[in-house]
């Protein structure tokens, strides 16, 4: 029961550190954005905006998969 114990909090850590580290990516990105709003602009063809619109959505989409596969644990294991 221990070992049980212990294996859940250090995925709690690590689900809270993936968390974490995504808020701050997405911030970043938000705050870059301009910067590859206007490369985009100046630059069509080099994929700067494509590129920041990926990771944007890529980063974005954990916190709907991470609140989603949270809420059917709790669901199935309840």
């Amino acid at each position: 029961m221990l070992i049980l114990l212990v294996i859940l909090f250090i995925i709690l850590i690590r689900v809270f550190w993936l968390l974490l580290r995504t808020t701050v990516v997405v911030l970043l990105l938000v705050i870059a954005a301009p910067f590859f709003f206007f490369a985009g602009m100046v630059l069509p063809k080099s994929g700067f905006f494509g590129g920041w619109l990926k990771q944007f959505v890529g980063n974005i989409a954990i916190f709907p998969t991470v609140s989603i596969l949270m809420l059917l644990s709790h669901i199935f294991f309840w």
